[in-house]
């Protein structure tokens, strides 16, 4: 293919240039304008804060009620909340690490958590449970609107 010289190209009289795009002019300007007030904002911002930094110093009342009670000294030792008119425990025992009774007519004893692990472990049918009986009977009831009337994986119906 052969070059056409530019002044020989073909041209289109009905293609021409828009005036309503958007001049350049009109965007530098308003990057101008953006940038010296983004620049006024923060000359104006650094002066309000300085000015309220210097107030704040010439005040003298404290800056909260929290920071006046931190510059006393605090309590003696031990500082422990609720525990006034309780008798001191000896050390690593429990309240629960000894024998007492709860309710003598009852039966109840309380006696301490390692010894009641041992005795459970020894002999775990002391721990209640459900009589076979009752345990039938659950599994013989007739199904309920819960399972849409559908018979258990091997069950009744």
């Amino acid at each position: 293919m052969a070059e056409i010289p530019h002044s020989e190209q073909p041209r289109n009289e009905q293609v021409r240039n828009e005036p309503r795009d958007v001049s350049v002019h009109g965007v530098v300007l308003f990057g101008v304008g953006l940038v010296v007030s983004g620049l006024l904002i923060h000359i104006a911002l650094w002066w309000l804060f300085d000015a309220l930094a210097a107030s704040d110093k010439d005040s003298k009342r404290p800056s909260s009620p929290l920071a006046e009670s931190q510059k006393r000294p605090p309590p003696p030792p031990p500082r422990l909340e609720g525990l006034e008119g309780r008798p001191p425990r000896a050390a690593g025992r429990s309240p629960v690490a000894r024998y007492e009774w709860v309710d003598k007519e009852a039966g109840v004893v309380r006696i301490p958590v390692e010894d009641a692990m041992a005795i459970l472990a020894k002999n775990p049918k002391l721990l209640p449970a459900r009589p076979s009986k009752e345990a039938e009977k659950s599994q013989d009831r007739t199904p309920g609107p819960a399972n849409s009337g559908r018979p258990r994986p091997g069950g009744k119906r």
